[in-house]
């Protein structure tokens, strides 16, 4: 029977067999940071492609499904459908026997199925062999992770991900840049454009084959802890990047954001060594009248209450980033009004300004 090797670019980092249920580590020091920990047992690689593949709530996922002819909708066997390729990393799967090199089948440098993009996209269902040597697509559809209908493209040189969502989710992401801008917080640069003729709101994809990312979900499952202020989960965020750790909370509770789910933040890797915060990404969710007393995933409490910890644990932060929401200030009363009202969005701008004034007199 078949057995198969989990590759980090060209270096098998465990063994697994699908049909024995059997898993063997090769390099723990360059496995997936989520499982590096984890024992040699099958459900290692169970829990891995768990992680890495479609939730079950993603539009038109049963589509893309029987479009790739797949029979097992398993995780494993999904992995096994699409390589387990993903934009966020380098991991891939590829049978033991096999002679594939990264260079060969990795999404940056090769050819990425068009006709699965669209299916993603639309829900049009097609018939596509994903992985077939005569076809010579790979993709990383099956690996997007989220709810929303979306799709990767390459576009002038650029990787971009697609995202039909409705007007105010669009119009969201746009400003949601603006905001994070002028508070000196890296962010995803979103635009408004037609994808296979659906309205869509457009980013480019800044990962590539030496630059990783280790999302949230990733560092949970490293420290098996809860999404809460003070798990080592939160401090390994805080010790390597804390001021633009801090920016994004703020720019959080600035915008209403409380999507912040472990799957839309990240650090990232370059080289394999970790940098810092990944540019902020995913704000369909912001400004649209969520309520300020809610539930702040990142640190499983309401904002005002995360708002009072992370000052007072880490005031060091705190105060070389209380600059960034005085120059935010002075943006939204002069450009930034003209953006908001230029995209209709005043009631959008007023929330957004009282609250920055609201942190300014705290």
């Amino acid at each position: 029977m078949k057995s198969y090797y989990l590759m980090h670019k060209n270096n098998p980092v465990l063994e697994f067999s699908h049909y024995n249920e059997t898993l063997k580590f090769l390099n723990r020091e360059e496995a997936p940071f989520s499982i590096r920990k984890m024992p040699e047992t099958y459900e290692t690689i169970q829990k891995f492609c768990q992680s890495r593949v479609m939730i079950e709530s993603r539009k038109y996922r049963d589509i893309i499904i029987r479009s790739c002819n797949v029979i097992n909708s398993s995780p494993v066997s999904l992995c096994l459908t699409g390589g387990a390729f993903t934009f966020r990393d380098s991991y891939w799967i590829r049978e033991k026997d096999g002679f594939e090199r990264w260079k060969d089948v990795n999404l940056y440098q090769n050819k990425i199925s068009e006709k699965l993009a669209e299916t993603a996209l639309t829900g049009e269902e097609s018939d596509i062999r994903i992985l077939d040597e005569n076809e010579g697509n790979i993709s990383g559809e099956i690996t997007g992770l989220g709810s929303k209908a979306k799709c990767f493209f390459k576009e002038g040189g650029h990787i971009c991900m697609a995202k039909h969502i409705d007007e105010d989710s669009i119009v969201a992401e746009v400003l949601s840049h603006s905001v994070a801008q002028a508070m000196n917080l890296s962010s995803a640069v979103y635009t408004r454009e037609f994808v296979y003729d659906m309205d869509c709101s457009v980013c480019h994809i800044k990962t590539n084959e030496n630059v990783e990312l280790i999302t949230a979900r990733d560092v949970l499952m490293h420290y098996e802890c809860p999404m809460k202020f003070g798990t080592d989960y939160y401090q390994l965020f805080m010790k390597v990047d804390p001021v633009n750790f801090m920016r994004m909370q703020l720019f959080d509770y600035i915008t209403l954001n409380v999507d912040r789910n472990k799957d839309n933040f990240a650090l990232y890797t370059e080289n394999g060594k970790v940098q810092g915060l990944y540019d902020v990404f995913d704000h369909d969710s912001c400004f649209q009248g969520i309520s300020e007393n809610a539930i702040y995933y990142v640190t499983g409490a309401k904002f005002s209450d995360s708002y009072k910890m992370f000052r007072e644990t880490y005031p060091g932060a705190f105060e070389k980033v209380r600059p960034d929401i005085e120059n935010l200030y002075v943006y939204l009363k002069g450009p930034g009004k003209a953006l908001f009202d230029r995209h209709d969005r005043a009631r959008w701008h007023g929330g957004t300004l009282r609250r920055v004034t609201m942190l300014l007199e705290l």
